[in-house]
């Protein structure tokens, strides 16, 4: 029993230095560029370069976490039928528990988190650049789907973190118990 629960620690850590990893990727992306000219020095950036150049940064960002979200969706399936000894011909729901559900449903919400971030980064974008975004006879500002965007991706995060705790908690309990 004390084996299988390192067995389990060990999988969270593992988890957690994939994060790092993908999290330290993401800050290789930023590079600092002048403010005045494009890479290329040869034509002057516009007055909204930078932050076209941020949102750009956040969706690099994005794009490497939703690839740990949906791994970390995955991944369970593969630890239950391999570690908890699961038959080929029995179903893995018999080993599940509410904490297991609660885990995906979290990790499919900080999927939908990170599709809104995406939608929301797009309507930034084009109202930055000049063009309108009109809901019914409402103009909606930059500024409406900038704090979108940052809401969904804060969303995303928690939803994340929450999702590998219950997946924690179902590792470490069911263990525990078989």
């Amino acid at each position: 029993m004390r084996i299988d629960v390192r067995l389990a620690a060990f999988f969270l850590v593992v988890g957690l230095i994939i994060g790092a990893l993908g999290f330290r990727e993401a800050q290789q992306i930023i590079r600092p560029v002048s403010p005045m000219t494009s890479g290329d020095k040869s034509s002057p950036l516009p007055e909204n370069a930078w932050q076209l150049r941020v949102n750009s940064t956040y969706q690099d960002l994005m794009k490497t976490f939703m690839g740990l979200v949906t791994a970390s969706l995955v991944l369970p399936l593969f630890l239950i039928r391999n570690f908890l000894r699961v038959k080929e011909d029995e179903p893995i729901s018999n080993y599940l528990q509410r904490s297991a559900y609660w885990s995906w449903a979290l990790m499919f919400l900080s999927l939908l988190c990170c599709m809104t971030f995406f939608w929301a980064s797009a309507k930034y974008l084009k109202v930055v650049s000049g063009g309108t975004e009109t809901w019914g006879a409402v103009d909606v500002s930059a500024a409406s789907f900038e704090t979108l965007r940052d809401l969904s991706a804060s969303g995303s995060v928690v939803s994340f973190l929450a999702g590998l705790l219950f997946s924690g908690w179902y590792f470490a309990h069911h263990i525990r118990k078989g």
